[in-house]
């Protein structure tokens, strides 16, 4: 039999072994921890073994996930607690018969090398399925943004069984989003197709909390660092919401962006339709990014190593030094990696420390640059999705992601980079894909709303709240940050830090409050 859907764990015994995974990309994760009695213990919650082993957290691992844009690889998806370990995503964890516990990989990305319109149908087969095994017998909710990720899902799910479906858009608070429109013009393509829906929710705008409002007002039930949580507000809203409306599974797009086409570095591995494609992809990349010839010829003609290019990176955290190279041109893709201005001194020693202990025995996630790329962005994803999950759940909704799931990661990978990555088409797979059932004026959208003016709109309305929080904080009372520092870059004369910079360190205030560390 052949399942819809691979979320979910799976556990077998084999004699006196036990075996257990979780998904390819992480949305649904295994830890372990040794207790104190030396039996192995294998749970999908991080803060559960902690509690049992009582393990501290740790401080380095809080120091990472300072870093902007984020943590690289393997750092970004280790656990904040000192004696759990996380199994990877793609990995299965092996408990012996001696008690003693071991991770092995179970996938393989595919290659990219087959043809988009083959790939669309396997793209199509895989989300159908994942959607008819999502229509149980209560009412679904799924997302309609208006976007390329969301849409083809809600259209999908109306398509197969419209009075189930209760779609749920949120109004923005930037004049410029044009996520509304879009999904006003959904709704009149499932009027003209006659499918009546269970419901549309659409929340007031007064009703639609700004970015960091009530950060520190609840507790979240979380059990690792979760930027998304400057969105609390809203997203325990919408929860709320949903429940109250009968929803208790919801369909989201989550993932749309890391997986329906390869990561920008994709050009700089061989183009199987030829050189003269990739230069006029170079091209197009040089002149979205507005850098030069120089930088991208140099990163087509590299070969370093995953380690060497890491070490280089992370040497602008604790000297300061910005490594030249917009990240979009990066070869192994992560970017630039910086510290906040607000990192203490000592945390910076420690970093310093760890990077020259570690850095050289780093292995990257696949060989060919723009695979580790690819994967590496769709575990982040996944992992936001997780830590999304664990909200909605703790409101009766339970979050499904289908674009994250195995059989829409393969189909997308199998693509040939160039063809799905055309940077004259906006996310032709999907649009491919989902073309028997959304009209053609629905897939003709190349917009994507930019959430930047209501998030530095919320940064300014709440940050004295912030400044309040983080000056009596958690990573004040442990040496990681100044939160002097922190004022003075919020206050002063200077242009403000990136939201993001913020984010990352409320989050791991967030969480560290929560768990009542």
């Amino acid at each position: 039999m052949q399942l819809g859907s691979d979320d979910f764990f799976t556990i077998r015994s084999e004699g006196r072994s036990v075996c257990a995974r979780g998904t390819v990309a992480g949305l649904r994760r295994l830890f372990w921890a040794r207790s104190d009695e030396g039996i192995d213990v294998l749970s999908n919650r991080a803060d559960v073994l902690a509690f049992i082993t009582k393990s501290r957290i740790s401080t380095n691992s809080l120091i990472w996930n300072t870093l902007i844009p984020a943590a690289p690889h393997p750092f970004e998806q280790s656990t904040i607690f000192e004696d759990v370990q996380a199994i990877p995503a793609g990995h299965y964890a092996l408990l012996s018969k001696q008690g003693e516990i071991r991770s092995s990989s179970f996938w393989t990305m595919p290659s990219g090398t087959a043809q988009l319109e083959r790939t669309a149908l396997e793209l199509r087969l895989a989300l159908e399925r994942s959607i008819e095994c999502r229509l149980t017998d209560g009412v679904v909710g799924a997302d309609l943004s208006g976007g390329m990720d969301s849409t083809p899902l809600a259209m999908l799910a109306a398509e197969k069984c419209s009075r189930k479906i209760t779609l749920f858009t949120t109004r923005s608070h930037s004049p410029g989003d044009d996520d509304m429109y879009w999904a006003l013009r959904t709704l009149e393509a499932l009027e003209v197709r006659k499918l009546e829906i269970a419901g549309h929710l659409v929340p007031e705008l007064s009703d639609v909390p700004l970015p960091f409002s009530g950060i520190g007002d609840t507790r979240c039930d979380l059990d690792t660092p979760f930027v998304g949580v400057i969105n609390r507000g809203k997203i325990e809203r919408a929860a709320e919401l949903l429940y109250q409306n009968g929803v208790t599974e919801h369909v989201t797009g989550n993932g749309g962006d890391e997986v329906l086409a390869p990561p920008p570095n994709y050009i700089f591995a061989p183009f199987t339709t030829g050189p003269r494609v990739q230069m006029s992809h170079i091209r197009a990349a040089i002149a979205q990014r507005r850098t030069n010839w120089r930088l991208a010829l140099k990163c087509l003609t590299s070969n370093e190593a995953y380690s060497s290019w890491l070490e280089k990176a992370l040497s602008g955290v604790t000297t300061g030094r910005i490594v030249q190279g917009p990240h979009y041109l990066e070869r192994w893709g992560t970017g630039h990696l910086s510290a906040p201005q607000w990192l203490s001194k000592d945390s910076k020693e420690r970093l310093r420390q760890e990077i020259e202990g570690v850095v050289a025995t780093v292995h990257p996630l696949d060989t060919t640059p723009y695979r580790h790329s690819y994967i590496d962005a769709i575990q982040r994803s996944a992992c936001a999705t997780r830590s999304l999950r664990q909200i909605y759940a703790a409101h009766g909704v339970h979050i499904r992601a289908p674009l994250l799931e195995r059989r829409v990661i393969e189909a997308c990978a199998k693509t040939i980079p160039e063809e799905s990555g055309n940077p004259w088409k906006y996310k032709p797979l999907m649009v491919a894909a989902s073309r028997p059932w959304v009209p053609s004026e629905i897939l003709s959208r190349v917009t994507k709303s930019d959430l930047s003016p209501t998030v530095y709109a919320g940064l300014r309305q709440n940050c004295r709240q912030i400044d309040a929080l983080m000056s009596r904080g958690r990573l004040e009372d442990c040496g990681i940050i100044d939160s002097a520092a922190l004022s003075m870059s919020m206050f002063g004369e200077s242009a403000p830090p990136p939201p993001i910079a913020i984010a990352r360190t409320l989050a791991i205030e967030k969480i560290m409050r929560d768990l009542g560390h």
